[in-house]
């Protein structure tokens, strides 16, 4: 038997292998939990899973001064994670006309991010820019406008003034301007967003085309007629080339240069043009759908100040009213705008 000092030895020298066998596992969770993070990213979730795995087991250890940061650090990415998913919820509630729901949502989004990211984080200044998009679809202009500068201020900092980012924000601001009656000062704006466009992108990008109807739309206006005319048929013939003649898109650009046309008083070709937008959207998006109602008012409301075609203008005008009625119900303003407008035409062409 040995003696008794020896195996009080080998007690203490198997403690101090258990002890460094943990020191050891330790620096290999760190290490591990680091080298995740410089691959994937500090907001990856694998970075969130193996910095609570290091954190649960230091708490474990009673370790908690180094814990605390990383729980704190894996806190963060959760939260941001979530608030991920909190704005792809409010572009799902914007896209579906739920404003007042996405305008919640997207002031849940800001002030999370702003106290997680920070304000100049470009995931906050994506929220930022969303609620200020929110906002002015609801009329809301003066905070919407604050809002759009913050973000295009932003983006122009963190991204540089060609980043689309950047760009998006610059459209943004001249579209709620524009919305303002502040046409002069969205102007340059538009120009510079369209200029950005055509240098990243190239001039006949699916966005650059957008860029060139929106300052054909605020030229037009401005009384700026053949500067617009010449975008809007610059879109048109693009789109043609790009999309086919019935794509919505190209219909929709159709239906704008025939407006165009009517204003310039080319009543004749605009009338060709409204016809060929109104059998597409019929065609392509049925007759129901608000492009096609929109087409219906405008080729009744041209064939109103054509005059000889009274008739048919009276039936387009009603058929856009049971549509936008059936679309939207009898108290929707743009329900209550056609009524008005058939009774107007009625009281000063002596029908119904």
């Amino acid at each position: 038997m040995p003696p008794r000092q020896c195996i009080v030895v080998r007690a203490e020298t198997v403690e101090e292998e258990v002890g460094n066998a943990r020191a050891v596992l330790m620096d290999a969770l760190r290490c591990r939990a680091k080298a995740i993070e410089e691959r994937l990213g500090s907001e990856h979730s694998e970075t969130l899973k193996v910095l609570s795995r290091l954190a649960n087991v230091l708490t474990a250890r009673g370790d908690y001064a180094e814990a605390e940061p990383l729980q704190r650090q894996a806190l963060a990415i959760s939260e941001a994670a979530t608030l991920r998913e909190v704005q792809k919820l409010v572009e799902t509630m914007y896209c579906a006309g739920n404003l007042a729901e996405a305008e919640t949502l997207c002031r849940r989004a800001v002030i999370g991010r702003e106290r997680v990211l920070g304000e100049m984080h470009a995931e906050t200044l994506d929220s930022v820019n969303d609620l200020g998009v929110v906002l002015t679809n609801q009329g809301k202009l003066e905070e919407g406008e604050l809002l759009c500068r913050k973000a295009l201020e932003g983006r122009e900092t963190l991204l540089g003034p060609l980043h689309p980012d950047t760009l998006q924000s610059v459209n943004n601001l001249s579209v709620l301007l524009e919305n303002q009656g502040k046409r002069e000062e969205a102007e340059p704006l538009s120009r510079r967003a369209l200029g950005g466009w055509e240098t990243q992108l190239g001039a006949h990008h699916p966005e650059t085309l957008r860029a060139v109807n929106n300052l054909a739309l605020l030229l037009q206006k401005q009384g700026k007629l053949e500067e617009a005319e010449a975008l809007h048929r610059r879109v048109l013939a693009a789109r043609e080339t790009q999309l086919g003649a019935n794509h919505p898109s190209t219909l929709t650009s159709v239906n704008n240069l025939a407006g165009l046309l009517k204003e310039q008083g080319k009543l004749e070709d605009s009338e060709v043009l409204y016809r060929r937008a109104l059998a597409g959207f019929e065609a392509q998006l049925g007759a129901r759908h608000p492009s096609t109602l929109t087409t219906v008012f405008n080729l009744a409301d041209l064939l109103e100040a054509k005059g000889g075609h009274l008739a048919e203008a009276e039936e387009l005008y009603l058929r856009a009213l049971k549509g936008y009625k059936e679309l939207h119900g009898p108290d929707h303003e743009d329900t209550q705008f056609l009524r008005s407008h058939l009774e107007r035409f009625r009281r000063e062409h002596s029908t119904g």
